[in-house]
Parts: structure tokens; C-alpha cells; sequence
């Protein structure tokens, strides 16, 4: 079976099938925005199934002419709606116009990242098939081991914004080991900041609850989490989860002191393969009746 995967390798290749650069059957390509032709790479290889992260971009004719089950997942993030007022940010305003603009009808298959947004996404009339937290490359973002000396406290990853750097700014003072990647940090790299890491931190770019992808990195790699409110329960590593609207020395002592607290870093190999993008592409297949049996490297997997 051939697999196809589309998206920018800084921010989405935490998401791509495991052993996807060794194996020969999995074609992934990175994306440049100036213009789309190195896509016609994708329709020459003629995949059985294609993962598009952040679908919105892309041309219609060109994501049509591809062959094999096409499956958009949307990670991008749509206003809150209260119950009577919608709770729109510059980003997400940005969103919903690529949204608008965006070739629904060229995929047989549109996931939505973020369960807790369902009753949005139905109030726009957005076609989402199915709701499910981003998939994780789980020979990367995984457990580092019993006994692993973990020497960062605390570490966050996310560019700065006026809300992020006003909810972290206490930690300037503060006497723990903290560290900040505005950007650039991925696969391997991230997977070693997570699993050097006590405890991450998940700090909303504008204030506005969402269910950030790494909270699911970080925690499959045994770190804590503590966060801003989520816009739905944890429904992965919730035991890992700490959700606390505000945030001080106290706090941060609170969530490091559970880490001492034995079997804290531990992680469900279950959950683990739950959350396996070679997982979902396995579910796809049973759903749209294509043989999944031969998956190269399947075998070394540490989900399957």
C-alpha cells in the first residue's frame, strides 16, 4: 500500500506515519506555498490513501487529480461560540477565510482536530466527517525510558504572542530551569525537549480555549501538562493533564511536586497506539475497504 502525506515538515511531521522517512512505500512531501506543481509528484506516484495537513491550501484540480482515499486534517483553529455570541480572534478570522476558500469536495474524508469545537464547526456549516486529536508519530514521541533523568522543569514551545507573554512572564524570576522555543523545534528535536521535560506548558495563543497538538506530543513522552482551560476534556493521558485558569510559583510547585509522585511519567502503551497516525490510517483503510495488511515496518513499530 502506498501512502501519501502532504504538510509542512517544521510544524506537521510530529503527525507523519511512523518510520515514514525509511519507509519506501510512504511518500511525503513538504509544502511550498509559492506554488503548488510539486504536487503532481504526489499524482505520478499514484498513493492507495494521502494525509493532507492543512487542506485549506491547497488547489482543487490538483488535489482531484490525485488518485487513492484523500483525507484532509484541519488543524486550524475557529471562533468560540458561547451559546449566544460568536468569539472571534484575528487568528481565527484569518482561518475562516482560508476556510472559505478551501476545496471541501476534494476530499473523500475531512477530520477536524479539536473535539471540543464539533458545535462550532456544525453552527458554520463546516463538512467535517470526523473529530479526532491530531495523530502522533509514536517511534518519535514516546516514553524515554524507567529512570531517565528529566533536567528541565518546565518547558513551553510556541511563538510568542501578547496573552503568551503575559501569562509566562512570572517565570523570569523564578528559580526553576525554564525553557522557551518561539520556533523551529520538531521531530526529533521536540521529541527530546518533551521527554527531557518535567512538566510542558500549553499557553492558547490568544486566550481563547482550544486543544493545542502538543499537549498530546508532550504527554506521550511522559511528560506533565499543565494548562489553560481546554475547550473539551482530555480524552487522551488525562492523568497527565493539569488545568488551572491561573498560574503562579505555587501552582507550577503543585504540578512539579506530582512528578515525584511514583508512576507520574509512566504512559499506556494502549493510549500510545491509539493515538499512532499508523492507527488512524489502519481505521481509514477498514473504513474505505482498503487492504492494510503490508505496512513496511509495521513490525518495529512500538504501537502495533
Amino acid at each position: 500500500m502506498r501512502i501519501g502525506v502532504v504538510g509542512h515538515f517544521t510544524y506537521f511531521q510530529n503527525h507523519f506515519p511512523e518510520t515514514w522517512r525509511s519507509d519506501p512505500n510512504v511518500l511525503a512531501l513538504d509544502v511550498d506555498e509559492r506554488e503548488y506543481g510539486w504536487l503532481r509528484f504526489l499524482y505520478n506516484w499514484r498513493p492507495d490513501i494521502s494525509l493532507f495537513f492543512r487542506p485549506e491550501l491547497y488547489p482543487r484540480n490538483l488535489v482531484q487529480s490525485i488518485s487513492g482515499v484523500k483525507v484532509a486534517i484541519l488543524s486550524e483553529p475557529i471562533p468560540k461560540n458561547d451559546g449566544n455570541t460568536w468569539h472571534d480572534t484575528a487568528e481565527s478570522d484569518l482561518r475562516m477565510l482560508l476556510y472559505g476558500r478551501m476545496a471541501w469536495d476534494a476530499y473523500d474524508w475531512r477530520i477536524y482536530y479539536d473535539p471540543g469545537k464539533r458545535r462550532e464547526a456544525e453552527l458554520l456549516g463546516l463538512p467535517i466527517d470526523e473529530y479526532r486529536v491530531m495523530p502522533v508519530d509514536t517511534a518519535l514521541f514516546r516514553p524515554p525510558g524507567k529512570g531517565f533523568h528529566r533536567p528541565v522543569d518546565l518547558s513551553f514551545v510556541g511563538k510568542p504572542t501578547p496573552h503568551r507573554i503575559a501569562k509566562l512572564d512570572f517565570l523570569r524570576l523564578s528559580r526553576r530551569r525554564f525553557f522557551w522555543a518561539a520556533h523551529g523545534v520538531s521531530g526529533p528535536h521536540l521529541a527530546a525537549l518533551f521527554q527531557q521535560s518535567k512538566v510542558v506548558l500549553n499557553v492558547h495563543a490568544d486566550g481563547v480555549q482550544a486543544m493545542e497538538p502538543r499537549i498530546t506530543l508532550a504527554a506521550a513522552c511522559g511528560a506533565q501538562i499543565l494548562t489553560e482551560p481546554l475547550s473539551s476534556r482530555a480524552t487522551h493521558f488525562s492523568a497527565h493533564m493539569f488545568e488551572r485558569p491561573d498560574w503562579n510559583d505555587a501552582v507550577i510547585e503543585e504540578v512539579l511536586g506530582r512528578v515525584l509522585q511514583a508512576g507520574r511519567d509512566e504512559v499506556s502503551l494502549h493510549e500510545l497506539a491509539m493515538l499512532s497516525t499508523r492507527s488512524l490510517i489502519s481505521d481509514l483503510c477498514g473504513r474505505f475497504g482498503l487492504n492494510d495488511a503490508v505496512f513496511p515496518g509495521r513490525e518495529a513499530s512500538p504501537t502495533c
